[in-house]
């Protein structure tokens, strides 16, 4: 009988330390998250103004919806299937409204007591309803 060479062991591999960036970062996320925002969005002012949009639908039914955005960022967002008026009690200059949806029939857009830009009341017929409307 021959004997076959035993083959040497091989030392077990060691496993990575756990690096402690990853308390580093946990404690980083933490600290941002109570962290205020750096300009204020949605804070009422002297220059507020509460704001009416009047949607009315005639010889049929719709579906809008309206939104308010402030420094690109979603302020207000409400929607109704109905004639109806949508009141926003936060408004400044330069604040962008958006109305979007959908009519049978006719629709009439009316912004009060704030001038914009395009001017309104604005009249849709039957089909998509799209309108942007800067407030001046």
């Amino acid at each position: 009988m021959t004997k076959t060479p035993k083959k040497a062991a091989k030392p077990k591999a060691k496993k990575p330390e756990k690096a402690p960036a990853k308390t580093a970062a946990k404690k980083t996320r933490s600290a941002t998250a109570t962290r205020e925002p750096s300009f204020d969005v949605a804070t009422r002012d002297a220059t507020s103004v509460k704001t009416t949009v009047n949607i009315t639908f005639t010889s049929g039914t719709g579906q809008v919806t309206t939104s308010l955005f402030r420094k690109g960022i979603l302020i207000n967002l409400q929607s109704t299937s109905v004639s109806a008026d949508i009141f926003l009690s936060d408004t400044k200059r330069g604040d962008v409204l958006s109305v979007v949806g959908v009519a049978t029939g006719s629709a009439t857009i009316t912004i009060t007591p704030v001038q914009t830009i395009p001017a309104t009341p604005d009249k849709f017929s039957a089909g998509p309803v799209m309108g942007s409307y800067v407030i001046l």
